[in-house]
């Protein structure tokens, strides 16, 4: 389970990083991707979900509000 939260160190998130990945598909940034991840809570606030953010896991729930504006490309793939 992944619970995104509303702040870190008292200022407001509003996006979740992309994912970067090497020529091999090697992830080399933090993110969410290829974690097992089978549950996501994103709450208000979050605006954008960057590429492949949550690329490569089993998500079976998932819970996104109406503040978010964009998603980017593979961020939910699997």
């Amino acid at each position: 389970k992944v619970k995104i939260p509303q702040t870190i160190n008292s200022k407001p998130v509003t996006k979740i990083a992309d994912a970067i990945y090497d020529s091999s598909n090697n992830v080399h940034r933090k993110s969410f991707a290829t974690k097992d991840i089978v549950k996501v809570i994103i709450p208000d606030g979050i605006k954008e979900i960057g590429y492949a953010a949550f690329n490569d896991n089993l998500i079976t729930e998932l819970k996104l509000p109406s503040s978010i504006t964009k998603v980017g490309r593979f961020a939910f793939r699997h």
